[in-house]
């Protein structure tokens, strides 16, 4: 019976290494956005709800040609050591032939969509909602505006997203949301400032149970370019709820490569 088990282990452990790798192979050889995190706690994909656990994340990104990249985000919990939540998905992103020129304090300048779309289709796992995974399309426009030249950008942002659980029966959740926020970022010399306020809308609906819940979202966070690090600071709370409505607080770090 030990044997067993440990055959069952040792080819568990190969799988998870190989995936690994292969995932690291993509990063290294194609145009990769990779991030590591810290966070107080655990906040879900909307920014909205949080799960009072230290929180450790990777995330990356990764062109596959053209306006196509692939996106992979995890989350651990550093307490208990378990995994939280996985994500998985594919984007595609339309920007329009109308741009501005962002200009950096003693850097060439960089050239800035007056708008864009982008559709992100994700597979979408978590360890601590019942084990569900739900499918989720995302679509997002965003409209830029900025003096020429600037070193600053006003950003307007509409976003819709329904899901839908995989599991069927006694135990699923679907639901859907739709936000509307304003992004201010201040480009200096060595720091990129950023602010953005959002509201948001979001219904779940399960077989015996159905919420709606309307809140608000700060993000303050301040990046020190030559290091690629980033502090990160998000204030959340739903204003129509039938939950606990208390503000929230998360802070992290946030390390690029």
């Amino acid at each position: 019976m030990k044997l067993i088990n440990l055959t069952m282990t040792t080819k568990t452990c190969t799988s998870r290494i190989g995936i690994a790798a292969l995932l690291f192979f993509f990063v290294l050889n194609c145009k990769a956005q990779t991030s590591v995190s810290l966070r107080s706690q655990w906040l879900d994909p909307t920014n909205l709800f949080t799960e009072d656990k230290p929180t450790g994340e990777f995330s990356t990104e990764f062109s596959v040609g053209g306006s196509w990249s692939l996106y992979f985000y995890y989350a651990h919990d550093l307490k208990n050591l378990t995994p939280i939540y996985l994500i998985g998905g594919v984007n595609h992103t339309h920007e329009s032939e109308k741009a501005d020129s962002l200009v950096f304090a003693r850097q060439e300048a960089r050239m800035i969509p007056k708008r864009s779309r982008v559709i992100f289709v994700s597979y979408q796992y978590s360890e601590t909602i019942d084990k569900l995974s739900w499918i989720q399309p995302v679509i997002t426009w965003n409209w830029n505006f900025l003096r020429r030249p600037s070193n600053s950008v006003h950003t307007f942002t509409a976003e819709i997203s329904p899901w839908m659980s995989i599991q069927r029966g006694d135990r699923y959740q679907d639901g859907g949301f739709i936000n509307v926020q304003y992004n201010y970022t201040k480009h200096l010399d060595k720091w990129i400032f950023s602010g953005n306020l959002k509201t948001i809308a979001v219904k779940v609906v399960e077989k015996d149970w159905d919420a709606f819940v309307l809140g608000e979202v700060l993000d303050l966070s301040a990046e020190f370019v030559p290091l690629k690090t980033t502090l990160d600071i998000v204030l959340n709370r739903p204003i129509i709820t039938d939950e606990d409505n208390d503000l929230g607080f998360t802070i992290g770090i946030i390390k690029e490569f």
